[in-house]
C-alpha cells in the first residue's frame, strides 16, 4: 500500500472456520480509524468499504492486492501479465508510484501488456523503461467493422494531445460547442502542459496541477510563473469536484456553463490563447 501511496492502511489478517470453510477478514486504517468491510446489507451510515473509500481508493486497493499476490507468485518469471486501464480512476499523486510499481512487475514476469486510454500515463511508464524493451503499439479502425493493431509514436502523441485538449478549450469559448463534463477534463491537462512545455528543468512529467503550483509558491516572487499560480491553483480547485477520486460523486456535480465559461477563458488566457 505504501509504494502506491495510498492514504490508508490494512490491519493484520484473521482466519475463521466458522461453517467449515476458511474464511479471511481483515480492516483499513483511515486517519486511526478502523474500517470493517461491511456488505451489501450494511447501513449507509455504518463506515464500511464502499462509503469510506473513493473511486481511487479502491482501485488503489485492487492493483495493491494483485501486485502483492504477483510477488508471492513463483511461476511469475513464465508469466504473461496484462494490465487494463490501471490508471483509471486514480488520483493524479498515485502516478508516479503506479508507473513504478508496474515497472517493476514488468522486471518479475515474462512480459507485460499495458493497456491505457491516458498517453502521459503510458509515456511515463515507457520513460521508465529502458528503450529496447518497450513497444509501443495502438488499436487503429478500419472502415466501419474492422480494427488492427499498428506501430504508435508516442511521443507525437502526447504532444497531439495537449493541441487537441486546447483546441476543444478554444471551441467551447468561441463557439459554445462540447459536452461540458468533457471540456472540464480538459483545463488541468492543458495547464500542467503548459507549465512543463514552458520550463521542463522545473517541472517533471509527473508533476500534477498541485505539485506545480507547490513548485511555484516555495520560489516565491521570483518565479516567472509567481503572477499566475493562484489563477492555476483556482483552477485546479475547481476541476477537482468533478475527477474520479477527489470529487465525493464527480459525476452528479452539476455543472454551470456560466461558471465553465469562466475558469476557459482563464485557463487560455493563461496559455496565451486568447487573442
Amino acid at each position: 500500500m505504501e509504494r502506491i501511496n495510498a492514504g490508508f492502511r490494512i490491519t493484520p489478517f484473521t482466519h475463521n472456520y466458522r461453517g467449515g470453510t476458511p474464511s479471511t477478514s481483515y480492516q483499513i486504517i483511515i486517519n486511526q480509524h478502523a474500517v470493517e468491510l461491511g456488505d451489501s446489507e450494511t447501513p449507509a451510515d455504518i463506515p464500511s468499504f464502499k462509503n469510506t473509500l473513493s473511486a481511487g481508493d479502491r482501485s488503489t486497493l485492487a492493483l495493491a492486492f494483485f501486485l502483492a499476490q504477483l510477488d508471492h507468485d513463483a511461476s511469475a518469471t513464465q508469466k504473461v501479465v496484462v494490465i487494463d486501464d490501471p490508471f483509471s480512476s486514480l488520483d493524479g499523486f498515485r502516478r508516479n508510484h503506479t508507473v513504478y510499481q508496474l515497472y517493476r512487475c514488468g522486471e518479475r514476469c515474462a512480459q507485460m501488456i499495458v493497456l491505457s486510454h491516458e498517453p502521459s500515463f503510458l509515456k511515463l511508464l515507457c520513460d521508465r523503461c529502458p528503450n529496447g524493451d518497450v513497444k509501443c503499439l495502438q488499436l487503429v479502425r478500419i472502415g466501419e467493422d474492422n480494427t488492427t493493431i499498428a506501430n504508435w509514436d508516442i511521443e507525437k502523441a502526447v504532444q497531439a494531445r495537449y493541441r487537441a485538449n486546447l483546441d476543444a478549450l478554444s471551441a467551447f469559448f468561441s463557439l459554445g460547442e462540447g459536452e461540458p463534463r468533457d471540456v472540464i477534463q480538459k483545463l488541468r491537462p492543458v495547464l500542467e502542459s503548459f507549465c512543463r512545455n514552458l520550463y521542463p528543468a522545473q517541472f517533471t512529467e509527473q508533476d500534477m496541477m498541485g505539485i506545480i503550483v507547490g513548485k511555484i509558491r516555495a520560489v516565491g516572487v521570483s518565479h516567472p510563473f509567481s503572477t499566475i499560480v493562484d489563477d492555476l491553483d483556482e483552477v485546479n480547485i475547481y476541476c477537482r469536484r468533478y475527477h474520479h477520486g477527489e470529487g465525493q460523486q464527480p459525476d452528479l456535480e452539476a455543472i454551470d456553463n456560466t461558471e465553465l465559461f469562466a475558469y476557459v477563458q482563464r485557463t487560455l488566457k493563461i496559455v496565451g490563447n486568447l487573442v
